[in-house]
């Protein structure tokens, strides 16, 4: 099957090159695409199962406290504003389950064909993770994620099911790309209250203030 059936309507003489070439080129490129986008995945809930502390009943952000809380204050409409698996039960066992499915489903997409209904538990997953997570799953890199997991789940029901992907699909992801860079360098550019990233002097401060809990 043809993945870009447009490609039919133009003259081999027109072209320098195949077009069984380029086709092929371009599965190999979206095949990629949702193959590392699988391994992504499958980073961030196995480093989250590595600190499980954070997380857990006993741990630096119990998401139990965070339901008590947020039911407490917003009653059942928290349903609707925090979206989450973990509405289910809060207790370790069942956050392992989640993490440890989670992982058992990024690593077969990695080494098989995308499916839409996988990448759309990953995305689910992690936004439940992201809700319950709070300030310390509230950065750029996580959301980002979700945005480009969010769009992922559509451009694996297009190429599976319809053999094709739509150029405004395609645009949507470029722009989520240019407008993550472009954001996060102006930021850092006129945010005044601290000159270090304006004179290219903070990455000797970097690793000092990044977000990385551990048991230490």
């Amino acid at each position: 099957k043809c993945m870009y059936p447009k490609f039919k309507q133009i003259s081999r003489k027109a072209i320098p090159f195949s077009l069984e070439d380029v086709l092929n080129e371009r599965r190999f490129v979206s095949n990629l695409f949702f193959r590392l986008l699988a391994f992504i995945y499958f980073v961030a809930f196995a480093s989250l199962l590595r600190q499980f502390q954070v997380v857990s009943e006993n741990g630096l952000i119990p998401y139990k406290e965070f339901v008590n809380e947020t039911w407490l204050r917003e009653g059942p409409r928290s349903l609707f504003a925090y979206p989450s698996i973990f509405w289910i039960s809060q207790s370790d066992w069942f956050i392992k389950l989640v993490l440890y499915s989670a992982c058992a489903i990024s690593g077969f997409s990695i080494f098989f064909r995308a499916r839409t209904i996988c990448y759309l538990f990953l995305w689910f997953i992690y936004l439940s993770i992201v809700n319950f997570g709070r300030d310390l799953f509230h950065y750029p890199w996580d959301t980002f994620l979700l945005e480009i997991g969010f769009w992922a789940v559509f451009g694996v029901y297009f190429i599976n099911h319809l053999n094709w992907l739509p150029r405004i699909l395609l645009f949507a992801i470029l722009l989520l790309l240019f407008r993550q860079w472009f954001s996060m360098g102006m930021v850092k550019i006129f945010w005044e209250a601290d000159p270090a990233w304006f004179d290219l002097t903070f990455i000797k401060y970097y690793w000092l203030n990044q977000p990385s809990p551990t048991p230490i």
